[in-house]
């Protein structure tokens, strides 16, 4: 590994950094309330926008839509935010409100057209979205865990949300009949699960605790090889791995490897 760059401008604790699809642009959200946009400049890199209307409070997370066009925002004001750059400038276009606590994260689907939240409020919030109105519709308000969901992420193809909790558990959502609800719970941490990630293959979980560990979480589809039950004809995800011994305080954060094995 080289380093490239230092990029500071920041006023407090950096919180969030992701990369557009195209990786020409890296946002970042801070605790001084601003997202800012960082692109190179011939050898540079360098600072291009500062986005600093949109939330009063913390900056937890900002991730891009698949198309690239779209940025949202979460904050510890209860508030996510919409920021459209298709006429070049990042523009705020849609606050989404009805969280009653912090935002904690934010997440766009595969496809663009759905969007979810999580909150300290122990909730899971689904928005549709309509980006050519900039109208963003809650879908679903999903209310499974029982204490603050950390982080939300979506599978890689399908539709079909994750979310991981203060509870100590993950949860996985889909539509069903217009009705967004849980069809599994995955047990099996000790401690608040802190972050999770879908491998690219969309088969498998890793899943990071406070209780210093990793866990590796594998679908198992009707008719399965292994033999594995699968109640009600529906998928059963198993923990088939944890990793432990590697760390010596809590895991925070995880990702896999882009590529499918």
């Amino acid at each position: 590994m080289e380093f490239i760059a230092e990029l500071s401008g920041h006023q407090e604790r950096v919180w969030c950094v992701t990369w557009n699809k195209a990786g020409t642009l890296l946002a970042s959200s801070s605790g001084d309330k601003t997202i800012r946009i960082w692109g190179k400049e011939g050898d540079n890199w360098i600072c291009k926008t500062i986005l600093t209307d949109g939330h009063s409070r913390t900056i937890r997370r900002v991730a891009w839509s698949p198309c690239g066009q779209f940025l949202a925002s979460s904050s510890f004001d209860a508030t996510t935010c919409i920021w459209d750059r298709r006429s070049g400038e990042f523009e705020c276009t849609a606050t989404l409100e009805g969280h009653e606590n912090e935002v904690k994260s934010v997440a766009w689907a595969p496809s663009g057209n759905v969007l979810a939240t999580c909150s300290r409020d122990k909730s899971v919030w689904v928005w549709e979205v309509d980006q050519d109105d900039d109208d963003f519709q809650c879908a679903g308000v999903l209310t499974t865990h029982s204490e603050d969901v950390k982080n939300v992420t979506w599978h890689p193809e399908k539709e079909i949300l994750a979310s991981c909790s203060y509870d100590n558990t993950l949860r996985l959502y889909h539509e069903d009949d217009d009705d967004w609800v849980s069809f599994a719970k995955l047990d099996g941490h000790e401690s608040t699960v802190w972050d999770l990630a879908f491998h690219a293959s969309g088969e498998r979980i890793a899943s990071c605790s406070d209780d210093k560990t990793v866990k590796i979480w594998q679908e198992y589809l009707p008719g399965n090889e292994e033999g594995v039950l699968t109640p009600n004809n529906t998928a059963n995800w198993k923990c088939v791995c944890t990793l432990s011994g590697h760390h010596q305080r809590a895991i925070y954060s995880l990702d896999w490897q882009g590529t499918p094995f």
